[in-house]
């Protein structure tokens, strides 16, 4: 098996896919803000947020391929980021809130495969039992 390629893949692309979204809220929430809800308190905070949320969700997913071994850690972050971005982000257009959770969800509930003996491995063991004898 090849060092690295044992991390949670499905949750890595969740989370990573559901970044894009959220940091595109946190755009139109600055660019627009005023122009769509002139009402709305505190708009360019919101964007900012959802700027920070959306590249923080990114962050966090990267770590999660390069360190699988903190998993849970990242997966609780990326689930509270998901959740945070209803405030800023538009909540990620509803796809980046759903994908972020789902990814967070099954980050936290993976486990490590077990590495596989390779044959020359078990060639060796087998060449080191000794028959019984009766």
């Amino acid at each position: 098996m090849e060092e690295g390629s044992n991390f949670p893949k499905l949750a890595y692309v969740f989370c990573a896919v559901s970044a894009f979204p959220v940091i595109l809220g946190g755009l139109l929430l600055l660019i627009n803000l005023y122009e769509v809800l002139p009402f709305f308190p505190l708009g360019s905070l919101s964007g900012i947020l959802g700027l920070v949320w959306g590249t923080l969700i990114l962050t966090f997913s990267y770590r999660l391929k390069i360190h699988p071994e903190n998993h849970m850690i990242y997966g609780i972050l990326i689930s509270i980021l998901s959740i945070a971005s209803i405030y800023g982000g538009y909540w990620g257009f509803g796809v980046g809130l759903i994908l972020g959770l789902m990814g967070g969800i099954l980050a936290i509930l993976w486990s490590p495969e077990e590495p596989e003996e390779s044959d020359s491995e078990e060639a060796e063991a087998e060449e080191n039992v000794e028959p019984e004898s009766d």
